[in-house]
């Protein structure tokens, strides 16, 4: 194993566990701060932490875009992901959410045949049955009371697979470092006019999470940035799973919570069926299949 894949594995790792103590701390927030308070600091204290380290790796050419239309519509898409997502967290429990949260691939798999033209074989549809059939567990529709909750997070993975088919399409001009510099400050933006009609009054312990939030998920994002820069994804994006196992330990430690049986069962499917799609991209690419791509 090379230096680079083993250093990917690592960042990979840690994200995933900053990224589940930044969900936790959303949750922490219940009651006490608003959706779009948390985005804004977020986003503020993100850019505010990281700000020296993008000026000092990149130049202003880097950060230049000749399709802000595009920009403008990854952004949007980027607000509602998040927004829903936060709002998933602190209504319903971390490991449903974030289980929901690797349906995301599997959206992706199934928007590209009408979006990109890409061909299913049987072996993805097989797969791709597996995982919504999961989503279908952990949701239990079956429940009288159907959760809001779990309904945002699964709308925010849809969202969230329509914004990676926008990035790929924006990736043949538009530099990794500028998609996310201006999504920031989009969300920034939004955020800020939006802030007056969504403000609770926030204690300094409140706000002190606010800055871990974002601190926290400005370092995630980072070191997930470095981890698919390092090594081809393939090899890392099965350790991204480890952040349900996070959300596990933390939910049983901070709320006594133990996930249900259908919970258990339905991130399975997911897992697994998410792990075979990418299993079969492996193979196909080493089959080198010309012209159109295959999903």
């Amino acid at each position: 194993m090379s230096k680079n894949v083993t250093k990917s594995i690592v960042f990979c790792l840690l994200s995933c566990f900053l990224f589940a103590t930044f969900d936790t701390a959303i949750k922490l927030l219940h009651g006490n701060a608003t959706v779009i308070q948390i985005l804004f600091f977020r986003c503020f204290f993100s850019i505010l932490f990281f700000s020296p380290i993008i000026l000092h790796r990149t130049n202003r050419f880097r950060l230049r875009t000749c399709r802000p239309h595009l920009h403008l519509g990854r952004g949007l898409m980027g607000f509602a992901i998040l927004s829903l997502y936060f709002y998933a967290c602190q209504n319903q429990s971390l490991t449903s959410v974030v289980a929901i949260s690797f349906t995301t691939p599997l959206f992706v798999t199934l928007l590209s045949i009408p979006l990109l033209g890409a061909v299913v074989g049987k072996h993805r549809w097989s797969a791709l049955c597996l995982g919504f059939l999961g989503t279908i567990f952990i949701v239990n529709p079956t429940n009288i009371s159907f959760d809001i909750a779990l309904i945002a997070a699964l709308c925010s993975a849809i969202i969230g697979a329509l914004n990676v088919i926008h990035t790929r399409l924006m990736g043949w001009t538009e530099s990794t470092l500028a998609n996310i510099v201006w999504s920031n400050i989009m969300w920034l933006t939004i955020s800020l006019f939006l802030l007056p009609f969504f403000w609770l009054p926030l204690s300094w312990e409140q706000l002190g999470i606010l800055a871990f939030i974002g601190f926290v998920g400005g370092i995630a994002q980072f070191l997930g940035t470095e981890s698919l820069a390092l090594a081809n994804p393939a090899i890392t994006s099965s350790f991204s799973y480890t952040r349900l196992l996070w959300a596990i330990i933390f939910s049983f430690i901070i709320w006594q919570e133990l996930p249900e049986q259908h919970v258990v069962i339905g991130s399975c499917c997911i897992i697994g069926s998410s792990l075979y799609i990418l299993y079969r991209e492996i193979i196909l690419k080493r089959k080198r299949i010309p012209s159109r791509r295959v999903f």
